[in-house]
């Protein structure tokens, strides 16, 4: 699997996964971003512990204006790799 991959939306936005990204000092936690056409950052997850983003990936839905990311290494708290889902809109 890809380290980076890039998701583009139906409104021209795009999403960057960066599953080994640096983050706030946390050596490859990984990052999520979404970016609009102007080349801003309109959204953005972020992992909190190593490896977090690890296997993650981004799907764009049948239903306008939502995307999915799915982290499935995603640390909550002292639960070590309960993944997470989010669903966002653009």
């Amino acid at each position: 699997m890809p380290y980076n991959s890039i998701t583009a939306l139906g409104n021209n936005h795009f999403v960057i996964a960066s599953r080994y990204d640096d983050v706030g000092g946390v050596v490859n936690a990984g990052s999520i971003r979404q970016i609009d056409t102007s080349g801003t950052q309109v959204y953005i997850k972020v992992g909190t512990a190593k490896d977090d983003m690890e296997n993650s990936f981004v799907r764009t839905t049948a239903v306008a204006n939502f995307y999915i990311i799915s982290a499935p290494r995603f640390n909550k708290g002292s639960l070590s790799d309960s993944g997470s889902v989010s669903v966002v809109t653009f």
